[in-house]
């Protein structure tokens, strides 16, 4: 949710809060010692990127915050930092070499549910206390569905179906993989990069 984005679209109540992440292979992290996303603002080794036209693109544009403030004043104007879809984003992370090692932007829920259960990728959180923002659903002007979507929000909300959603697709490890046991999945393993939505059942 943003001021830019509420002049040209109506916003249901938040489905929940989310946080600026980055992701990255982990040898890449581990190599140029990169643990926050300060760590990555503050280097310039390793390239990162954002989705095109997205919301955390919007967000970085307008923040006065030190860390997305650098991050923003370092990809604005490169158009190799942008990324058309979250799997292409994704896909270039993994595909990322040493010599020309990526990291990706986005929303936490996302990025971190891609890369758990993943050995070889590594999220990175601001260092200090973390930017929350809530994630809406969007309608058009007017429209009489944002208070049918609201409702539904609120009532999935109370029954705790958000809830254990969430905790379901982003908190449990994928496969309980462990890390310290087993080597990194190999790109060519078939899984869903990015999690599966919600249904809204209208009454």
């Amino acid at each position: 949710m943003s001021w830019s984005r509420e002049r040209v679209v109506d916003l249901s109540k938040p489905l929940w809060a989310d946080r600026i992440v980055a992701v990255m292979k982990r040898r890449h992290a581990s190599r140029w010692e990169i643990r926050t996303l300060d760590d990555l603002a503050g280097q310039s080794a390793v390239g990162y990127g954002v989705l095109e036209s997205g919301a955390t693109e919007d967000f970085l544009r307008t923040s006065t915050h030190g860390v997305y403030a650098t991050m923003w004043a370092q990809m604005d104007g490169d158009v190799d930092s942008r990324v058309r879809t979250v799997d292409e984003g994704l896909e270039r992370v993994m595909s990322s070499t040493d010599e020309r090692p990526w990291a990706f932007i986005g929303e936490s829920s996302m990025l971190e549910y891609a890369a758990r259960g993943r050995c070889d990728l590594e999220v990175l959180s601001a260092g200090g206390p973390s930017h929350v923002r809530p994630l809406a659903l969007a309608t058009p002007l007017d429209s009489e569905l944002r208070d049918r979507i609201t409702l539904q929000i609120l009532e999935m909300h109370e029954q705790g179906i958000v809830q254990r959603a969430r905790a379901h697709w982003f908190n449990t490890p994928f496969n309980h993989v462990d890390c310290d046991a087993q080597p990194p999945p190999s790109n060519g393993a078939e899984r869903r990069l990015v999690p599966p939505g919600f249904n809204l059942n209208f009454h």
